[in-house]
């Protein structure tokens, strides 16, 4: 469930704050439920990919070597486009994988930015 004491009082707060900044209602209700629902889709990401690695070591196979197929699979579809080839070229050598962080900051700022430019119109 993820309705209790902790998540009203994040909405209370979060809902104070953008009315402060002026929001009316719906449009507070909306960005607190889009920095709430992408907050919640990358934590659930990482959540994924431990239930799919359980899910794919069942019967004794091995989930690395399983995932790093599917991997080379969309590596090589993916190469198929030129701008997709060109990304993947390119995160090879910079550990973008490894750093996911960047982009969720990226993302979040570019949400928090594309509501505060809404507001200003």
């Amino acid at each position: 469930m993820l309705y209790g004491p902790n998540k009203s009082r994040h909405d209370e707060n979060a809902l104070a704050i953008f009315e402060s900044a002026g929001f009316d209602d719906d449009d507070a209700d909306r960005a607190v439920d889009a920095i709430f629902l992408f907050v919640l889709g990358n934590a659930t990401g990482p959540a994924a990919n431990v239930s799919l690695r359980r899910r794919l070591s069942k019967g004794g196979a091995d989930p690395e070597a399983q995932l790093a197929q599917a991997m080379t699979e969309a590596t090589e579809i993916a190469g198929t486009f030129p701008r997709l080839r060109a990304r993947i070229e390119r995160a090879a050598g910079t550990g973008y994988n490894a750093a996911p962080d960047s982009s969720f900051r990226f993302g979040l700022t570019a949400l928090l930015d594309g509501i505060g430019a809404r507001k200003a119109l």
